[in-house]
């Protein structure tokens, strides 16, 4: 089952610059916060979820950002600068933030074959063709939710700013088939200020000529070369020095376009090893394998500026036969 899918941004933005700005709802040293959500390329056909919490803690202790559910989003539906708000002007204190969670109500995800998984049988799905059918494990759709891991562990809401917390949701990553032949969602979720003037690597994509001749025959399907850009090339980079709240290494995904181009953006200043994702897996045995040579494997990345490199792919169908 070939589930894999490419990044889902969830957009945190400051919905005021000034303090001036922001109305007499918010107190001395205060801003406002919107939650807006939007998508990226990838493998699964549709999935969408619910928020119904955004929480962080602050200088003055948790604050809850969300004032309700945002129902059903499908995240699939979000993309080319399409977004949709998951919280709108949340009043917080000007500060640092460190444990910022997303909490997910319902989800559901329908894969390539037309079957739709979800965490409730009832659920109503913008856009799908189909109803659930088949039961969808969500440890993350709960009162825990799911960590977001930002550089540093914190972030900072200005006051005298307009703030932008930008937070991956990397569906490729966070939806995976069980033992049983079902489906799994555990978020994966990557954050970045964007007031940072963060930067980015971006490229081309380019096939190595040992590679299988496109369209290529694997997993049951006819890839084309468009088709490898855009949903089974994944960039990732590996931050050197900047780690997560848990001491862990800072890493950001990227997404690769029909064209032969790809970008992975809001990067931290810092110096990154780059890879990508080397293998999918489909649903009758076959596997498609991803060779990746960068044209360096570690890029310095400046603020406000995008380092330029280059991926050479070697692409093959390794066949279940």
């Amino acid at each position: 089952m070939d589930v894999r899918r490419g990044a889902t941004t969830l957009f945190l933005v400051a919905a005021c610059g000034a303090l001036a700005a922001c109305g007499d709802s918010t107190g001395p040293g205060g801003t406002r916060l919107d939650v807006q959500m939007h998508d990226a390329s990838g493998r699964v056909k549709s999935a969408w979820v619910s928020v119904t919490k955004v929480y962080a803690d602050g200088p003055n202790g948790r604050v809850d950002l969300t004032g309700s559910s945002s129902g059903m989003i499908e995240l699939t539906s979000l993309q080319n600068g399409a977004t949709a708000t998951i919280a709108s002007g949340a009043n917080l204190d000007a500060g640092t933030y460190s444990n910022v969670h997303v909490v997910f109500g319902d989800a559901a995800v329908e894969t390539e074959d037309g079957t739709v998984y979800g965490t409730s049988a009832d659920l109503s799905l913008p856009g799908a063709s189909a109803s659930v059918s088949a039961s969808l494990s969500c440890s993350a759709c709960g009162d825990a939710g799911v960590e977001v891991a930002l550089p540093g562990g914190t972030f900072d809401a200005r006051a005298d700013a307009q703030n932008t917390l930008l937070v991956d949701f990397d569906l490729r990553q966070s939806v995976q088939a069980d033992l049983t032949g079902g489906l799994v969602l555990q978020p994966v979720l990557t954050g970045s200020d964007a007031e940072e003037d963060t930067g980015a690597i971006a490229g081309n994509i380019l096939v190595s000529a040992g590679s299988d001749t496109f369209p290529i025959q694997c997993g049951g399907r006819s890839i084309a070369e468009g088709d490898f850009y855009g949903e089974f090339f994944i960039p990732q980079a590996t931050a050197q020095n900047e780690t997560d709240g848990n001491g862990n290494a800072y890493v950001k995904s990227g997404a690769g376009h029909s064209g032969g181009t790809y970008v992975i953006p809001e990067l931290p200043a810092d110096t990154y090893s780059l890879d990508a994702v080397s293998s999918f897996s489909f649903d009758n045995g076959d596997r498609l394998s991803v060779g990746s040579a960068p044209d360096s494997s570690r890029v310095d990345v400046t603020s406000a500026d995008t380092a330029n490199v280059d991926f050479h792919e070697s692409v093959s169908c390794v066949s279940a036969g």
